[in-house]
């Protein structure tokens, strides 16, 4: 009797699974549920994909007096990028429940970002040296990232909203300043000059977030996070943040459609300004900017960048984002030296996730292999 109940419910297994490979390959699916797509708002929750994709992050630890900071094959480094999405998830978590707490950590870790910016130049600087991949190009010590300065930016406008103390606005107003300076001139503005003519030139900038030189990477998830930055900083308001914020929603529209990979989106234009190189691609980073496209697309009411989220958006399908996740949970977990079973049911659980991929992709190049056939016989036939 054990055997028969058994074998029954490995048969409803089974089944489970047929009816689910069999929903996965014919419907379209996509990363994101259409309605988890929420409007931005200036200074309010900020966007992230996934809310402990950074605190899972295997290089990064935190001291203590609460600083997070990574840790490279160069060293320890209190990285302000990192530290600003710290306190960008503490400032979410206030928003979202209003804990005394979290408002302290968020303030905590603002206040280092505002001790820590170097005010002659408005920069928060890497103190290290960093060997772009792809390019071979070494960006030397100390250098400034549109990036970073975006996110400590976005921190501070809230930081002011919350307290209204001058020094958070005056803090985010100097950090303004290396978007008016050219790359060469150790800044992070650049010119889109293999994409927009003389003209548009004068009016659209791309802000770097690795200032190469002499070949641009044009870094889209880097570029996106200083724009939202420049945004939140404009609507307090701010006159000059929202002059730089234009010309880069400007370059924004021109630029986009050239990460577009028909089944992705790439990481940075290196294969373009700097040939031959192979795409950048990374499936993570893929979520990245379908969520800051939704952030820079509703908070402007943007017509293309919305079309753009909603099309990479279609590119993929949940399991993928959830088994990217444990992936990254996992590598975690085996760096922090944790109980090896959880791993092994975690690794177990990722294979799974990868198969059920690997099948929904086999499925959709059948069947786009057979929509090609069908094109192909219709224009023999002077269909």
């Amino acid at each position: 009797m054990n055997i028969r109940r058994q074998v029954s419910r490995s048969s409803r297994l089974l089944l489970l699974l047929g009816l689910f490979f069999c929903l996965y390959g014919e419907a379209r699916a996509d990363f994101f549920p259409r309605k988890s797509f929420q409007p931005y708002t200036a200074n309010g929750y900020y966007p992230f994909w996934s809310e402990g994709w950074v605190a899972l992050e295997r290089r990064v630890f935190v001291d203590a007096q609460g600083i997070p900071y990574v840790m490279y094959e160069t060293g320890k480094s209190y990285n302000t990028t990192t530290i600003s999405l710290f306190a960008l998830r503490a400032y979410d978590r206030f928003l979202e429940h209003g804990r005394a707490r979290d408002k302290d950590e968020f303030l905590h870790l603002a206040n280092w970002i505002a001790t820590n910016q170097t005010e002659t130049c408005g920069c928060w600087y890497h103190d290290f040296d960093f060997i772009y991949p792809l390019l071979n190009e070494t960006i030397h010590k100390p250098w400034t990232s549109a990036m970073t300065q975006g996110l400590a930016i976005s921190v501070m406008a809230r930081a002011y909203v919350v307290t209204h103390e001058a020094r958070y606005l005056e803090t985010a107003e100097r950090g303004l300043l290396p978007f008016s300076r050219k790359v060469e001139q150790r800044g992070v503005a650049r010119s889109l000059w293999i994409f927009a003519n003389a003209e548009e030139n004068t009016a659209t900038q791309f802000y770097e977030e690795y200032p190469t030189e002499p070949h641009p990477t044009y870094t889209l998830n880097g570029f996106m996070f200083s724009l939202i930055g420049l945004y939140d900083l404009s609507r307090l308001p701010n006159a000059r943040a929202e002059a730089l914020f234009q010309q880069g929603l400007r370059g924004l529209r021109i630029v986009v459609p050239h990460y577009d990979l028909g089944d992705g989106s790439s990481y940075d234009l290196v294969h373009l300004t700097s040939p031959p190189h192979p795409v950048h691609r990374d499936v993570g980073y893929h979520l990245v900017h379908i969520t800051l496209l939704n952030a820079l697309g509703s908070a402007t009411g943007d017509s293309r960048l919305l079309w753009y989220r909603d099309q990479w958006n279609s590119y993929g399908m949940p399991l993928q984002a959830s088994g990217l996740w444990l992936e990254h949970f996992g590598v975690w977990l085996l760096f922090r030296e944790t109980i090896p079973f959880l791993l092994v049911v975690l690794i177990f659980m990722v294979a799974c996730l990868k198969g059920f991929r690997f099948l929904w992709l086999l499925n959709g190049k059948r069947q786009r292999s057979r929509r090609s056939l069908i094109r192909a016989s219709l224009v023999a036939n002077g269909g």
